[in-house]
């Protein structure tokens, strides 16, 4: 680039020098002539300049300058007083002086336009790509013509270029939406979509034999490993453990004592005596083991007493009639040979029954 900007101005010096004699001029000062040496319209003093700007590098903002003086490079300059001409200045074929003002575009600093009424560069763009991205340009202003290209999805990035709105993929990995206990949800190639938590995250309040993870994305109760502990002691459980999500007590041996080893004899109702043993294990429960008996006479305050008794009894070995002592019946025994209702024969030795036999070889 360096290279070409420095034929340029060289063509320049030798198109600005011209002919030792007068030339001819049209009315803008421009050489009439048709001499080869001399450039012959006003076009071509305005290529000139424009390769000659065309090639320099970018230009310091615009600076403010005296009368007869040009912004260079964020630098005022005096026009020099022959061609070639630094930027928003111009060759006047002419008199192959320079003067301030432009021909073209390209002869103003960038952020300006040349005014070829006036011949004046003033501020303002050119084309389109000298303003913002979303901007156009408009008589040499910078317009803003976009709409609001906020399409409401978050997993797009909404952008406006030359007043038209686009909408692309993005936001990649980006919260999209509200999560659930086992799912959260993020952008991917624009869509929002639910991904399952790492499997194992708890989602959730378990028992004491479960415990609520995470699942593929669902939330799901899980077991506990089978002998965990869950509970206390009791009087007739080791503890408690889990047996396949269920707290189950750990029984102790049946029988084991719990509870009371002794209880006072109670009378149920007026005939019913009721006795107890020591408490017991039973099935992981305390329980206590009584005996009902039923009183001859009558039951009161946890005794059985003569009172209405009736002692009689079935037996062949006893008498019939018995007497009543502290509420139980007495009877005496009868010993030596009977005979059954049926026939049948036996014999009775202190209170004992024996079966002999049936027929007359047993009961003679």
């Amino acid at each position: 680039m360096q290279t070409a900007r420095f034929v340029l101005v060289i063509l320049g010096l030798a198109a600005c020098q011209g002919p030792s004699t007068p030339t001819p001029t049209g009315p803008l000062g421009v050489s009439t002539s048709p001499d080869a040496n001399a450039t012959s319209d006003l076009s071509s003093a305005a290529d000139l300049s424009v390769d000659l700007a065309a090639s320099a590098p970018d230009l310091a903002p615009i600076c403010a300058c005296g009368e007869n003086q040009v912004c260079v490079q964020g630098q005022c300059q005096d026009v020099p007083t022959s061609c070639p001409c630094p930027i928003e200045s111009y060759c006047d074929l002419s008199t192959t002086t320079c003067v301030v003002g432009c021909t073209s575009d390209s002869l103003c600093n960038l952020g300006r336009y040349c005014d070829t009424s006036s011949r004046k560069c003033k501020d303002g763009c050119r084309v389109d790509t000298d303003c913002a991205i979303a901007e156009v340009c408009q008589s040499h202003a910078c317009v803003n013509l976009c709409p609001n290209c906020d399409d409401g999805k978050p997993c797009t990035v909404d952008s406006c270029v030359r007043g038209q709105c686009s909408h692309s993929s993005g936001n990649d990995g980006a919260v999209c939406a509200s999560a659930t206990a086992c799912t959260q949800s993020l952008c991917q190639s624009g869509q929002c979509k639910a991904v399952p938590i790492v499997d194992g995250t708890t989602c959730g309040a378990g028992t004491v034999c479960t415990q609520n993870v995470c699942q593929t994305g669902t939330c799901k109760s899980v077991p506990l490993a089978d002998y965990t502990p869950c509970g206390a002691a009791s009087v007739c459980t080791s503890g408690q453990e889990c047996s396949a999500g269920v707290c189950l007590p750990v029984q102790v041996q049946d029988g084991s004592a719990c509870g009371m080893s002794s209880r006072a004899p109670i009378c149920t109702d007026s005939k019913t005596l009721r006795t107890y043993s020591a408490d017991r294990c039973e099935i992981g429960m305390c329980a206590q083991d009584y005996v009902d008996e039923t009183c001859v006479g009558s039951c009161s305050n946890g005794t059985c007493t003569c009172e209405g008794a009736v002692c009689t009894t079935g037996s062949p070995c006893y008498q019939t009639q018995g007497t009543c002592s502290n509420g139980v019946c007495n009877y005496t025994p009868v010993d030596g040979r009977f005979t059954y209702p049926s026939g049948c024969c036996g014999y009775c030795s202190g209170g004992a029954e024996e079966f002999i036999g049936c027929g007359s070889t047993y009961c003679q």
